[in-house]
Formats: C-alpha cells, sequence, structure tokens
C-alpha cells in the first residue's frame, strides 16, 4: 500500500518548489525478476538476490557508485559461468534485461510539472543503463534531450560516488539545488530511500509501482492546480 509521509499530510503544492523523482518503477518501469532469469541461463549459475555470492553483490554496489568500469563489472559475471566464459553483448543484454520501458504521457508529465517547479532525478543507477536509457529514448521516443529538456537537475548514484539510502546523497542534492527542504517533495518505490530525506524535513511519497505515476501527481498532490 503506498503510503505519505509517516504523518500522511499532503503538502500544499503552493510550498512546493521542487519535484525529485526516482527513476525505476516511477518513471522507468522495470523487472529484475527479468535479468535474473537471463543472466541465470547464460552463466549456468542461480543470480537471484538470495543466491548470488557476495562477491558480485559487492560488485554491482560498486558499479552504482562508479567505482568498478564496464569491463570490470562484467568479470564479476563472467568468472561465475559454470561453462564457457560468455562474451559481453550478452551479459549486457542480461544486465539491461529488467529496463522494460516507458508510458509516454510521462514525458507529457514531466514538461507540465517543469513549467511550475524545478524537477530532479535521484536515482541509484549505473552506466549501462544509463545508456540503454538514452538509445531507448532515442530510437523509440526521438527524444535525445532527455535529461536537460526534463530535468532541472540529474543525479545519477554512479555519476555523484553516492547511493541512496546514504545520507549523503540527500544532503548532495540539497547543496546542489539550494533548497528548503521543506519546498521538496521526493516521490520514491522504496521506504528504506526515504527515511533519510524524510529525517531531514523532506517530504516524501512511497509510490506502489502498480500505481499510476501521473494520477499520483495530478490527483493526489494536484501538482497542476
Amino acid at each position: 500500500m503506498s503510503e505519505l509521509t509517516i504523518t500522511d499530510e499532503i503538502p500544499n503544492p503552493s510550498s512546493l518548489k521542487y519535484i525529485i523523482f526516482d527513476f525505476g518503477n516511477v518513471l522507468l518501469d522495470i523487472d529484475f525478476q527479468r535479468t535474473y532469469e537471463a543472466l541465470s541461463s547464460i552463466l549456468g549459475v542461480e543470480t537471484s538476490p538470495s543466491l548470488a555470492p557476495e562477491s558480485l553483490k559487492h560488485a554491482m554496489l560498486e558499479f552504482e557508485v562508479g567505482k568498478l568500469s564496464v569491463e570490470n563489472f562484467l568479470w564479476n559475471f563472467q568468472l561465475l559461468a559454470s561453462g564457457e566464459m560468455p562474451q559481453a553483448r550478452p551479459l549486457i543484454d542480461a544486465w539491461n534485461a529488467m529496463l522494460i520501458g516507458w508510458d509516454p504521457k510521462r514525458f507529457v508529465m514531466l514538461e507540465r510539472l517543469g513549467q511550475k517547479y524545478s524537477v530532479c532525478l535521484l536515482s541509484n543507477t549505473n552506466e549501462l543503463h544509463i545508456d540503454w536509457v538514452k538509445k531507448d529514448l532515442k530510437n523509440n521516443h526521438q527524444i535525445t534531450d532527455f535529461e536537460d529538456a526534463m530535468f532541472d537537475h540529474v543525479f545519477y548514484s554512479h555519476k555523484v560516488g553516492m547511493r541512496k539510502p546514504n545520507e549523503a546523497i540527500y544532503k548532495h542534492v540539497i547543496n546542489e539545488i539550494s533548497a528548503d527542504p521543506k519546498e521538496i517533495l521526493f516521490i520514491d518505490d522504496l521506504e528504506e530511500n526515504l527515511t533519510q530525506p524524510r529525517a531531514q524535513g523532506w517530504n516524501t511519497y512511497l509510490h506502489n509501482p502498480k500505481d499510476d505515476i501521473i494520477e499520483i501527481v495530478e490527483k493526489k498532490f494536484r501538482l497542476f492546480d
């Protein structure tokens, strides 16, 4: 069940100046199971979160904060192969298999929000996923300037060297946008990513990926009023 803040208070839209979105399962549809299944098939070993070796989990976190190159990241998968070592391309495709795509109406939503608020993106992500995003937007939606056209600020974990839910990344965002926390609405699909910003005074919303983010923005928060 989706919930707002601990007090479940909906901020007055007039008090907000910054709308900060998480990426996956908020703006971009994802399905992690697709990647687990694809990698398990290629490697011949189970790669689900509960069964993956600690070395692989560590590599994923390091890749997400920009501490591993693509080559070194893929090498961690190649080392797990039960048979012949797979090539890079199938592994990249498997890693990106979780990325499903977009409802184009969300682009319109972002553009409308940008006319009234400073719209930002705060995401735990990585180089390979962002490469996929840019290619998909260009090839399937004819969008070549997604970050500049739809956001005032973009914070990718692999670019800033920090990730949610660590306190440091939220302080970094505040410093970069020079915002009063009370002027922020942050929308994320994981409760663990909301605890720190909530403690810092941000307005937060736990988004259920089954819900329509456009309807949440328009009807729950009345951001277009």
